[in-house]
């Protein structure tokens, strides 16, 4: 057998996630977490920087400092925690 250069034995590590972490300027946030086709899709988190409706369903709304954890699909929140800047949690869900 022909040694390959570098062929010693060590593996080198491959990436195998297909949707990395990035972020994204949302206009009224922004967003950490995974992404598909260019929005949120995926575990994320929203910084928001302005007031903004969590979920068009609800009358609940981040006011600037607030951040949400959750799910995201097709860039839409799913379902996650809202936490206040007071350091109140609230669970929304679309």
């Amino acid at each position: 057998g022909v040694k390959q250069p570098g062929g010693d034995g060590v593996k080198q590590p491959v990436s195998r996630d297909p949707a990395p972490s990035t972020s994204k300027n949302l206009g009224y946030g922004k967003y950490e977490g995974k992404m598909e086709n260019g929005q949120p899709h995926g575990n994320g988190i929203i910084y928001y920087t302005t007031r903004h409706q969590v979920v068009p369903s609800k009358d609940i709304y981040a006011e600037s400092g607030d951040y949400v954890t959750g799910l995201f699909r097709d860039g839409k929140l799913m379902q996650g925690q809202l936490h206040r800047k007071d350091g109140n949690q609230e669970f929304v869900q679309r």
